[in-house]
């Protein structure tokens, strides 16, 4: 089942990537893909078991889920960051994503050596809602913090192209600065 997350993700992710870029909002298509993950668990949880296909469809769902978040949150970093920064904030991203791809399985190993049976398939469970819960919070915040400042990660693009020397003038580029 796992090939089909990656393939859902793999196929979806410039479909989606399209439909961020036309929509705009980025934080709220990242909460949006938080609650998304969190269902998927949810459903992985308390589902039913007994049929056979079962886990295909939250793996589907679990595959455009992943596409949003990477398709609203990389894009983010550019009306963050001055571009002599962006670099260093991509692989700051990249390294706590890194992070976590390494120290979760590692979490996860620990808990089904030492739990027995099927309650080491609902710990881990627990494991992935609280990180779905705990990046909807930091979604939640960022949303709040961008309001609070200027607002640019969760305006639609007509607001940013109409805000467009503000945003450079924010980011500190030096192409947007008027000639001496």
């Amino acid at each position: 089942y796992q090939r089909r997350v990656h393939g859902v993700s793999a196929g979806g992710s410039p479909i989606i990537g399209f439909l961020v870029d036309r929509a705009g909002r980025s934080v709220s298509w990242i909460g949006a893909s938080c609650i998304g993950l969190a269902a998927v668990h949810l459903v992985l949880l308390f589902g039913p078991t007994s049929m056979s296909y079962f886990p295909i469809f939250p793996m589907v769902i679990l595959g455009i889920a992943l596409s949003m978040l990477g398709a609203s949150l990389w894009p983010c970093v550019p009306y963050i960051l001055a571009p002599n920064f962006l670099g260093t904030g991509y692989g700051l991203m990249l390294a706590l994503q890194n992070f976590g791809l390494a120290t979760i399985p590692l979490v996860v190993g620990i808990v089904k050596d030492h739990v027995q049976g099927m309650n080491a398939y609902y710990y881990n469970l627990y494991i992935f809602l609280g990180c779905c819960g705990g990046g909807f919070i930091l979604s939640a915040l960022l949303f709040i913090l961008d309001k609070k400042n200027n607002g640019l990660l969760n305006c639609d693009p007509k607001e940013r192209e109409r805000r467009k020397e503000e945003i450079d003038l924010l980011r500190g580029d030096p192409m947007s600065s008027p000639a001496v």
